[in-house]
This record gives C-alpha cells, structure tokens and sequence, in this order.
C-alpha cells in the first residue's frame, strides 16, 4: 500500500509520466492473437508484442518512470532500424507485488504478448517469478537486483548486476579505495533489496578485515526518522551504509540536517534518481553509491544517450533509464537471433546473450540469467552525481 506521504512523490513525478503514458498508464486492452514470426505490415522487420509491467507510480515510481523513458527511446531506435518492430503495451504495478501478479497475468493472458519488461523492483519480482515461468513468458527486468529474482526459472532474466555482486563492490570502495574499517548498517527491514544488499556488503567487508559496529532498522515508507538519527550520530563507525530506496533516503538525508556529517554515506543503485535531491533537501555531503554507469562518463555511446535524452525528456538520466534503454537492446538482440518468435525461442534467445555492447556496458547473461558487468561508484553532490571508480567483480 503506498502511504499518505506518497501522494506529494507521485504529484513531483508526474512532470516526466504524464508526458510519457499520456492519459493514464494502464491501458486497458481488447484480448487479441499471439503474433509469432509475423512481420510488421509496415515493412518494420519481425514483429513483437511487448509488456511493460513497471513501478510508475508508489515508492519506487521513478525506478519504473525512468527505465520506462529509457526503454521508450530505444523502441524508437530499433523500429527505425527496420529489422524489428516492438509493439509496446504499458501498465503501472504502483510498486505492489500483488498488482504486479495481477498485471503479468493480464498482459499475458489477455494482451498475449511475446515477452515481459519488468517488473521493476525485486519485491515484485520475487512474488511474480513462478507465475511468470508457469505461463512461459520470458521476461527481462532492467533494474531489481536481488540475487533470488532469477531463481524461478529461465523464463526470468535481467540486464543488470545482482546484489551480491553490488555489496561486494560497495565493501571493496568503503575498504580497499577509502581505507575504512568500521561501518555501520542502516536497513530497511521490509525490502528484499536492501535486506540483501546489506548481508552482502556486511560478509564482504568483514573479510576485507573491517568491523560492522553497529546495525538499525527502519520500514518502507517510514516518515518519522528521528529517533535512528540520533542514534545513528552516536555511532563510532567511519560509514553509514544506508542500502534503501531513494524515496526513504531522501526523507532520512533531510531530517537528518548536519548531524551527520561526520561519516562517510553508502548506498546502492537504488539511490540513483532525480527525486534523491529534491527529498533531501540537498542535504548531501561525503556520500558515494553503486550504480550502472555515470552520467558524466565520456564515452561517446553513453554520451549519445545522454544527450538524446536530455533533449526528449529534458533531464538527465539516471542509471534506471540506462537500464531501460539497455533492456530494449536485449530484446532486438534476443529476437534477431530467435529461431522463431515463440515466446520459448525468444527465452532462449535472451538466455544466450553475450557481449552485448549497452550504455551501461557490455552485457553477458550468465548461467543464471543475470548481467555480467562492472558496477559504476558515482559520488553523491547536492544536485547530481560524479563519476568515481569502476569496480569489476
């Protein structure tokens, strides 16, 4: 359930998702035939139904909004090209496993799409993966991270790293790169990212010989967090490693004002989005994250999204727009090489990507369907985010 609290997130998002989804993000959709191996009447190459089940709206609404936009600019890209024609359905799961449930069911059974973006968050991915490998319908989620997101089954694949690899990254920067050796755990208890994000930086850096001195708790969508701050201010360690979404660290960053300042702040990729310094306040200082690739990265390919996207969307992309860009590559790649476009061939297909070149880098699914690829340390400014160091596993 999105809390009270979240009706002001969504209003601040809809400058971005309006434009986006037009009236409304779920459409509703007359119930049609599968369309395996056809080619798109318009002479735009093989033809494929896609749906997008995405977070747009609740506490990860800009994870979902983003990668969405990402993904959109893509589909323009590969339509252009001629080779394939994706056909996009999209529907907001409103950050709500069992939404998410209902929406996979629906694009399936009454859309009768070829294949899945999402869903967005690995909540919603962990309570729709055996759904989505008993209707046989591969898909392919840009942006939840946790490690049990692809153990349902091969239907189920994702285009970035997982949160093992993220923690240990995350330990190796706060070890190895800054020299700490005491941190302290700020988790949020409800979610399954952040719960694994921390017991993998946690194993990590104790092996790298650093001290966990301290670990706290809060909820997804707490408003009130006085009372961890005080303690958290206390804390003899030299990091805050804070693995939560953005719309709860927004919130804690500006509530927390100056009394922190004497730490160094950690977080993962869930940080990544414009909203993190408009709920803060700017209140950001000393803070690094893991993420999927750097906004200021000179590489010309990113810098070609880069732009473009300014230019449609009139604000840079974050590492969840990267994703969503990337994810729409993985399918041109996937179909191109499908022996036929049943959603089994284009599973299969998916499942042996290798050496995919995307803009959050080159892209090989392992055994396991998930993303082999360095994970990007950006510093955390006031407004924005710089690029650091990359960390490869």
């Amino acid at each position: 359930m999105v809390r009270p609290r979240w009706k002001a997130l969504v209003g601040s998002l809809g400058f971005f998702l309006l434009p986006l989804l037009g009236a409304g993000c779920r459409q509703e959709q007359q119930p049609v035939s599968r369309n395996e191996g056809a080619v798109d009447p318009a002479g735009s190459g093989k033809s494929v139904r896609l749906g997008a089940v995405l977070s747009l709206t609740g506490p990860a609404g800009t994870m979902g909004g983003e990668s969405l936009n990402g993904l959109k600019l893509a589909i323009e890209d590969i339509n252009a090209r001629g080779k394939v024609h994706l056909d996009l359905r999209v529907y907001d799961d409103k950050t709500d496993p069992n939404e998410a449930a209902k929406l996979i069911q629906q694009v399936v059974q009454v859309d009768r799409v070829q294949a899945i973006v999402g869903p967005s968050t690995s909540p919603n991915c962990l309570r729709t993966g055996r759904l989505i490998q008993d209707l046989a319908v591969p898909a392919m989620t840009p942006t939840a991270t946790n490690a049990g997101v692809t153990q349902s089954g091969e239907y189920m694949s994702r285009v970035c790293f997982i949160d093992p690899f993220q923690g240990e990254a995350l330990a190796q920067f706060a070890r190895k790169d800054l020299g700490f050796r005491s941190a302290e755990l700020i988790v949020d208890k409800a979610n399954d990212y952040s719960v694994g994000l921390a017991d993998s930086f946690r194993s990590t850096f104790k092996k790298l010989g650093g001290e966990i001195v301290g670990e706290m708790t809060y909820s997804t969508g707490d408003a009130d967090f006085a009372a961890l701050i005080a303690k958290a201010a206390r804390s003899e360690a030299q990091v805050l490693v804070i693995p939560g979404w953005y719309s709860d660290v927004g919130l804690m960053l500006r509530q927390a004002g100056r009394k922190w300042d004497k730490f160094t702040l950690l977080g993962g990729d869930a940080w990544d989005s414009p909203q993190l310094f408009e709920l803060s306040g700017g209140n950001i200082h000393n803070a690094y994250i893991s993420t999927h690739y750097a906004v200021d990265e000179p590489n010309p390919r990113v810098q070609g999204f880069v732009n473009r996207y300014i230019k449609v969307y009139k604000l840079k992309p974050g590492g969840f727009a990267a994703l969503g860009y990337d994810t729409g590559l993985a399918f041109e790649d996937a179909i191109l090489r499908a022996k036929s476009l049943t959603p089994a061939a284009i599973k299969d297909a998916i499942n042996s990507i290798r050496g995919l070149q995307g803009v959050t880098g080159e892209i090989t699914l392992n055994s396991n369907r998930d993303a082999v690829k360095p994970a990007t340390i950006v510093e955390v400014l006031p407004n924005g985010y710089r690029f650091k160091t990359r960390i490869s596993g």
